[in-house]
């Protein structure tokens, strides 16, 4: 069971110099105008008001990761506390917490860079319209003034993100980087191995499908599944 201790799942995207991180980084978002922090309030529920508050370095209310999207150029913000997305909620007339849904438009934003560190968050399918101070609360808005401008502060703190279903990763040691890997010519009960990232192998690349109870990660080179052998000697094989 060594093999799968400490593992990191990393998107294939993000592996042109070898293997890297999926874990996000954790910012708050303060708002240009009025010096506040975007907030879900500490409120983990659905439905709950996007607010602005006071810097506070304690409050996991105001700590937010960027997801990517499923759509290219698209980033989602969630709250790593609650686990819930930031939501434009044009039904409701403000935005809301709202459990993370990858594939909701409501959640999608297009980040629009006007300096370092500071940026426009825009509805991704309408991108003059912004996440905007509107008299003392955050509203989606047309106004592109300092009232849309979000200076991000890193926490230092990253959010380690769960892979996709229907994407395809590399699974690297986080001590070793070393890979797991299926050898060419793998066939059923071939040992799943440990060895280092060699980019285009596709022995390399696990592609994440949903099984009954949990995800099941198949190896593209030969559409074979890791098996954990947890009723045998408990060595991951190909299955």
């Amino acid at each position: 069971m060594a093999l799968l201790a400490m593992l990191t799942v990393a998107p294939c995207s993000v592996l042109a110099d070898g293997p890297g991180s999926s874990a996000i980084s954790i910012y708050r978002l303060e708002n240009v105008s009025n010096g506040k922090y975007l907030s879900n309030g500490n409120n983990m529920n659905n439905d709950a008001r996007i607010v602005f508050e006071n810097l506070d370095v304690n409050s996991a209310g105001q700590e937010w990761a960027l997801y990517p999207g499923e759509v290219e150029g698209v980033c989602i913000f969630v709250n790593p506390t609650s686990g819930k997305a930031l939501d434009m909620a044009p039904g409701v007339g403000h935005p809301v917490q709202w459990n993370y849904e990858p594939a909701n438009p409501n959640q999608h934003f297009k980040l629009i860079e006007v300096e370092t560190d500071v940026y426009r968050l825009a509805n991704a399918y309408d991108t003059s319209q912004y996440l905007s101070a509107v008299n003392g609360y955050p509203m989606m808005s047309y106004n592109s003034g300092d009232a849309a401008l979000f200076r991000f502060h890193d926490t230092g703190k990253k959010q380690a993100v769960a892979p996709s279903v229907g994407k395809t990763f590399i699974i690297s040691n986080s001590a070793t980087e070393d890979v797991l890997t299926a050898p060419q010519g793998s066939k059923l009960e071939t040992l799943v191995l440990s060895k280092p990232y060699v980019e285009g192998d596709e022995g390399q690349m696990w592609k994440v499908t949903a099984g009954k109870t949990a995800l099941v990660f198949t190896v593209h080179s030969c559409e074979l599944s890791i098996d954990l052998s947890l009723n045998g000697k408990q060595t991951p094989l190909l299955y």
